[in-house]
């Protein structure tokens, strides 16, 4: 990696002590869905931040909970250091966090070896994948429709599927960062734009499992994968994004919550989430043509379907939280999310928005 080792011999220090250059958890060749782009150099250098974070990062390795866990040729001072900054310093949590994911990933070794083929299945049912090019940072772009295809091709999945979907999104995303952050030596996450078109409240009272299980892979990530994303965009949100904000504090973390923002517009898109104006899509009310069998929006930014789509004999819910099931599906899920905040609800608040 391009880390300056002329630098570390002018300070006296060993340029492979960093652990940056020694054998760690590295992804080489360059993974297969890597899109093209110049990692920027406004990026946080990973030397300065091992440098800054040393004695964060030393404590962290002799912390007596990992003494027997940790494997020098696996998790290097770039490894450690991403939980460092995750946990603000705090030596506690962070080597609670490094415990826990080494265990996990030790433990589910099976599900990690199957990302790839997973991936293929998961882009035919779900609408997620990575943008063909990067942002402005050089940062690599995921772009999702969670509500871009109909609810029955994806909310009759049992549970155990969408949480290994969830993981195997998470993991090639890391795998491409940690690659990019390797061979660029600046700290590259990913920057994520999800288009909410399709979201309706019925189907939201419809896919209660799934919010729950998004909420554990949330605070399972903060284990898993430091510091992999930078921001978090959602585009054409709902008239009701209120409820969707009350349904999200009730299952996510707090760390995953702070990175969320919301674009109206094509621009404000484009400066959240640090796209140039030429590549933001013309799905999403950009300019750049760009259209792949997976993505469910046709150019002019109408959905090809969405998750309200139902066979011919199922009756039609337009899902506007109006009468008959829509309002139904309102009131439950209004329950479910006074029940995960384990508190009951109040009768105003299931009529209210």
């Amino acid at each position: 990696p391009t880390l300056m080792p002329g630098f570390f011999a002018r300070a006296g220090m060993d340029f492979p002590s960093l652990g940056i250059a020694k054998s760690g958890p590295r992804v080489s060749p360059p993974p297969t869905s890597l899109p093209p782009g110049t990692v920027s150099a406004d990026l946080p250098s990973v030397a300065d931040l091992i440098l800054r974070h040393m004695a964060a990062i030393r404590a962290l390795r002799a912390h007596s909970r990992l003494r027997d866990v940790l494997d020098e040729s696996t998790h290097d001072d770039l490894f450690l250091l991403r939980y460092v900054l995750s946990a603000k310093g705090d030596i506690e949590s962070a080597a609670s966090a490094a415990r826990g994911g080494i265990e996990w990933r030790a433990a589910n070794a099976d599900l990690l070896a199957r990302v790839d083929e997973l991936q293929k299945e998961v882009r035919t049912i779900i609408s997620t994948g990575l943008l063909p090019w990067r942002d402005a940072k050089g940062q690599p772009v995921q772009f999702t429709v969670p509500f871009g295809k109909p609810f029955e091709s994806w909310g009759r999945k049992p549970d155990r599927w969408h949480f290994e979907a969830g993981i195997s999104n998470r993991e090639t995303a890391f795998r491409i960062c940690d690659y990019l952050t390797r061979e660029s030596g600046r700290l590259v996450k990913l920057t994520m734009v999800q288009d909410a078109s399709g979201m309706a409240l019925s189907v939201l009272a419809r896919s209660r499992a799934l919010a729950a299980n998004q909420g554990k892979l949330s605070k399972l990530s903060e284990q898993l994968y430091p510091q992999l994303v930078d921001t978090i965009v959602i585009t054409n949100p709902p008239p009701f994004l209120g409820a969707i904000h009350r349904i999200a504090l009730a299952v996510m973390s707090e760390r995953a919550m702070a990175k969320f923002r919301v674009a109206y517009e094509a621009e404000q898109l484009a400066a959240l989430a640090s796209l140039p104006a030429d590549r933001v899509p013309q799905c999403i009310g950009g300019s750049r043509v760009w259209d792949e069998p997976w993505v469910p929006i046709r150019p002019d930014g109408t959905l090809k379907e969405d998750a309200r789509t139902r066979p011919p004999s199922t009756t039609t819910d337009s899902g506007d939280g109006g009468s008959g099931e829509g309002a139904q599906g309102r009131a439950s899920l209004f329950r479910w999310m006074a029940r995960a905040r384990g508190r009951q609800p109040e009768l105003e608040r299931t009529t209210a928005v």
